[in-house]
Formats: C-alpha cells, structure tokens, sequence
C-alpha cells in the first residue's frame, strides 16, 4: 500500500480511539499569504487562471445575449410572417408594373398606325385610380384627340394583382425622313390605405423612315452667270389625312437675286411662303424667277423645306437640295444703274437714271455684226425721257438698239474686246393707282448682246447672252401740318392777336398720305414750347396720340400706313388742341406753337428706312380761312 494509503487508515484509527485528541485547527489565511513574491512562476500561473474565468463569464454573457436577439427575431419574423400571411403579401413595386407598347417601330411620315399601350400588375395587391398620362413629340397627331393637345391621360381605374388595362392610340407622326419620334408615358396610381401618387415611366421611340411630304427643286443643270434663271419647287402630300399650317422655307445660294415667284412670298426676304393646309395626294407647284452671279463653273445651291412653326421654331417634315452650275457668258454683260452693280436698286419718283451695259467678248474667236438690245418696262418708266447715247430708240417696242451703224467696232468684236453703251431715262413724278393693287412698282431693264461668231473650231454659229436688272420704285410718304384757330375740329377761346399773360387756344392737325407701297412702323413726333400747354383734346379720340408733360413731346403712333392713302382712301390725319401762354418778351413776335416734326417709317418693299422733317409752326395761321394777318403777332 503507499505511502498516502497508510496515512489514511492511521487518520481513521485516530478518530475512532477513546481519548484521541487534535490539533486546533489552524485560522483562515489570505490566499495570497504564505507566498514568496520571489516565486514568479507560480503567480503567473495563478494570474493565467483568474484571467480564464473572467473570459469564461463574459462569454457566458454574450452567448445569453445572442440568443436573447435571436430569440426576439424569430417571434417578431413569426409575427412578420403571419401577418403577411393573413395580407397576402400585398407590397407594391414599381418593378412589378410594366407598360408595354405594342405596334411598330418605324413608319412613314403622314401615315396613320395603331399601338396598344398595355399596363401589366405583377403585384399582389392592387393599382387605385391608375392614370396613363401620355406626351407626344410635336409633328403628332391624335386621331381621337380633336384638341391637337399633346398631352392626353387616360383613365384606367383600378388594375387588380395580375390585371392589365390597355389604351389604343391611332397616331399620325410628321417629321423630316429618319428622324425620331419619342412617346413618354408615365402611370400615376395609388395604393390601398394611402393618399400619395405614386409613378411608373417608360417611352416608345419610333422612328420615320418617310417624309409625310415628298419635295423636288427643278432646276437647270446649268446657266450663264448674270442670266434669269427659273426653278420650281413641286411639293405632295403622302398623309393620310390633311396637313395644317404648312410653311415653304426656301435658302438660296450666294449671288442670288430673287426677281419674283407665283405664288407671292410671304416675307419681306422672298424667302418663306405660307402654304396653309395641304389634302392627302395634293400636289403644289412654287415657280421663282431670278438672277444668280458668280464665277465660272460655280455651284449654286438652292435648299427648299416644307414644314410648320413650332413654338417659334421651323419643323422639318420634307426638304430637297438642288444645285446648279454656272458658266460663263460666251458674250459677258452687265448693267451698271448710276454707275453702280447693286443687285438692289431702288429709285424715287422723278430720279433720273442713267445706265452703263458693259459687255466682252469671252470667246477665242471674233464676234461678227454684234448687236445689243435694252429693253425699258414697267408703269413707273418715263419712256418719253429714254435718251441713248449713240445708239436709237424703236418705240414700236420700246427698246434701244446699238449696232455696228451706230458702232463701228460692233463690225468685229475681237476676242477679248470690250466696251459700253449707255443711255438715260427719268422715273414718272406721279403714278397712276386705279385699287389698293396698283402698288410695289417695278422698273425692269433687260439687255441682250449677240453677233455672228466667225468660223474658227466653233463654226459659223450665232453667239447671245442676256442679263436683266429690276429697279424698285420707293413710296412717297407724305406729311401735312397746320395750325388752326376758327377752323377745325375744336371751338378755340382766347384773344386773337394773342395778348400777353392770357391764354389762346389753337388746333394743330397732322396728316399723313402714301403713293405706291405700304409703310410700316410710321410715328410722328414733335415738341411743345415751354410756353404752350396740352389741352387734351384729340380727334379722334381712339387714336394713339401722347403727350409727356416733363419733355413736352407728343407722339403719334401712326403704325401701318398703306400705299393709296389719301389718294384711294382718306388721309390718316389727327387734331390736337394746345394753349399759347405769352410773356411780355414775346410782344411784336409771331411766336412757335410747335416744334418742327419728324416723321419715321419703313418701306415694306423696297426695304428701306423713311426719315423726313417739317418745319415748325407758328401764330401764322396760314391754313385757316378766316385768319388775317394782324392778328398773328402778340400785343400787350
């Protein structure tokens, strides 16, 4: 047996014996007690293990809290769960809506197609008052939208979990070739036990592979530089319903002179023409005439668009190019118009003009027997005045002839020779306006040069050129004024002669004529004298007359004033009353009642500004019929 066994037994005979007895039993110690600090070993050890049970007891802690977490998060997601059991998980996403359009992607312009917009609910609860909001791109038309709106919503109600609602549209989309149309559709709805809109977007883009209207120029494949020239613009409709508003736009190339068209223009450039309204399969036809410059073997484009204005913007829905080559003149020529090559000329009644036709011979052979010929047309000419400078003038067809009997050289025109005719004429002082059409006159000049061309490779051939040039004839705006006292519109009050320190009252009448075109943007403004008072009285009373009392000026706001007035129709005329306040210093002296006038506008056709000034008026009332001339100066 060991050693310990042996102690134990003796242990037990002990405490069995009679009259055994122990030790007293030792006191309780600090455990720290009895310990050598020089031991460091042993209090690691002990460390080691005081550290190990303060892990065991924060792990104990964390390991309770964890399953406290997740014992909460299974009964909440139990709760969670049944709920959405009882709801039939009715969440909503917009992910779960699709709005799907069906029809085509590519039409032809003017053409009426079909889509159905469908809403799908993938949810499992349901969409509330849904509303599919769509935008058009403009150039749209809606066959079931009279208003022209492009904006229309339509109203699908209710959309049950896995329901749809579907819309047909009938559209007719107008727009250039290849462009694109694009469709924004936006689904507005609500959810059950809520007020607030909620939003799905998506969008169709449809693109035109045809134009809604086809357009051809026509022109030349080349012309003589200088020369008249003509192009038409044929336009159709390919819609299948009636196109509205319909605007031509036309850019034409550098060099260009426009001389007319038919249909007229609607600008004051020549260059936009409002066409209106176009049926399916109509065809139009735009003729213009005109000169093109340059130099030889130029290209001259010409662009032509058919469109509509769209918030002040120019949509394109057909448009065609074109260009044209120019050659130069075999026999060159050109009309120069008071010693000027202006492509505009304009002139006043009664100008004199006087015109220069150069001309040379571009060929490498002589020109034989030449011959030129001008041509004076139009109402405002004074063919009586023609007066040519060697050559004659043949009133059977009123036109000037140069030939080799009144020019020698014109025998033989070597090649490279050149040189000038020339002649003058006057425009009427007057023209005869018989209606409002008798306006916008024109003065046109055309020249011709031709001859024999010699033999020399070309052949014995006749060699011609042309060239023409317009002259504009401007209008005459015209102003009257008067001061009045027993005359007029007005009863007038005050002594006459005016009297120093008392007032006399006047009429002032302002009167307005035009000749030949419209005037635009006409205003009439003149100052008062310090001295003179606004009485306020105007006649008539709706016209725009004002009066600054700081300044003293008075103004007229005339506006369009329209060729013929005063000789087709009345003059354009206002009366104004003023008061004269004369001082001691003025005694002897016929004194201004007002300042002299300026008048402005602009020539609608010639394109030009208008500025004229009358004089001033005075106690000089020459105009009335009862005035005597003692009574013009104050007296004290």
């Amino acid at each position: 047996m060991s050693e310990e066994g042996d102690n134990i037994e003796k242990l037990k005979m002990k405490l069995y014996r009679k009259g055994a007895s122990f030790q007293g039993r030792f006191k309780r110690s600090n455990l720290g007690s009895g310990i050598n600090p020089k031991d460091e070993s042993d209090k690691s050890e002990w460390d080691t293990s005081l550290n190990m049970t303060k892990k065991k007891k924060i792990i104990s802690k964390m390991m309770r809290f964890v399953l406290l977490f997740a014992g909460i998060f299974f009964s909440v997601s139990l709760l969670a769960t049944a709920y959405l059991w009882d709801k039939g998980f009715n969440f909503v996403s917009s992910g779960d809506i699709e709005i799907v359009f069906e029809g085509p992607d590519s039409v032809s312009g003017g053409e009426l197609n079909n889509w159905r917009v469908i809403v799908t609910n993938n949810n499992n609860a349901p969409l509330k008052f849904a509303d599919l909001i769509l935008e058009y791109p403009s150039g749209t038309r809606d066959i079931k939208n009279e208003n022209k709106s492009l904006t229309k919503r339509y109203p699908l109600g209710q959309i049950a979990p896995g329901g749809n609602a579907v819309e047909i549209l009938d559209l007719i989309f107008f727009g250039a070739s290849g462009s694109e149309k694009v469709i924004n559709a936006t689904l507005e709805y609500r959810l059950t036990d809520s007020n607030a809109i909620f939003t799905k977007e998506e969008k169709k883009i449809v693109k035109l592979f045809e134009s809604p209207i086809d357009i051809t120029v026509k022109l030349p494949s080349e012309v003589n530089a200088r020369q008249e020239m003509s192009l038409e613009v044929e336009y159709v409709s390919n819609s299948e319903g009636v196109i509205d508003d319909l605007v031509l736009r036309m850019e034409y190339p550098p060099g260009f002179q426009f001389k007319d068209s038919n249909p007229n223009p609607s600008s004051a450039k020549n260059d936009i023409w409002n066409i209106g309204t176009l049926d399916p399969g109509k065809k139009r036809v735009l003729k213009i005439n005109g000169i093109v410059d340059g130099g030889d073997l130029d290209e001259k484009g010409f662009r032509a668009q058919v469109g509509v204005m769209n918030n002040n913007e120019f949509e394109v829905y057909g448009e065609a190019t074109e260009t044209v080559v120019l050659k130069k003149m075999l026999l060159d020529l050109a009309i120069f118009i008071n010693g000027n090559d202006d492509k505009e000329n304009i002139a006043s009644l009664n100008d004199i003009m006087r015109v220069d036709i150069f001309w040379r011979n571009n060929l490498p052979v002589r020109i034989e027997n030449g011959n030129i010929e001008v041509k004076v047309t139009g109402k405002a000419a004074n063919l009586q005045s023609i007066s040519p400078v060697k050559g004659f003038y043949r009133t059977s067809d009123n036109a000037l002839v140069w030939n080799a009997s009144s020019v020698p050289e014109f025998r033989f025109i070597e090649p490279g020779q050149e040189g000038k005719v020339s002649f003058t004429f006057s425009i009427l002082g007057s023209l005869v306006q018989n209606s409002m059409n008798d306006k916008n006159f024109v003065v046109s000049l055309e020249a011709s040069i031709f001859g024999r061309k010699a033999t020399g490779g070309f052949g014995d051939t006749e060699a011609k050129s042309m060239t023409k040039k317009d002259i504009k004839i401007a209008s005459n705006l015209q102003f009257a004024s008067k001061a009045l006292y027993y005359d007029g519109v007005f009863t007038n009050i005050g002594p006459l002669p005016p009297k120093a320190g008392e007032k006399t009252t006047y009429t002032i009448v302002w009167s307005l004529s035009n000749s030949t075109n419209d005037v635009e943007n006409v205003i009439v403004r003149a100052f008062l004298p310090s001295y003179v008072e606004w009485e306020g009285s105007l006649s008539p009373q709706d016209t725009l007359v004002s009066y600054d009392k700081n300044t003293g000026e008075v103004v007229w706001k005339v506006g369009l004033i329209s060729a013929g007035t005063g000789i087709l129709n009345p003059a354009r005329e206002v009366s104004f009353q003023i008061g004269l306040l004369p001082s001691l210093s003025q005694v002897g002296s016929a004194p201004n009642l007002v300042s002299e006038v300026v008048i402005e506008g602009k020539d609608s056709f010639v394109g030009t500004d208008i500025r004229k000034v009358k004089g001033a008026l005075s106690t000089r009332l020459d105009n009335d019929t009862k005035f005597k001339l003692t009574q013009e100066k104050v007296v004290q």
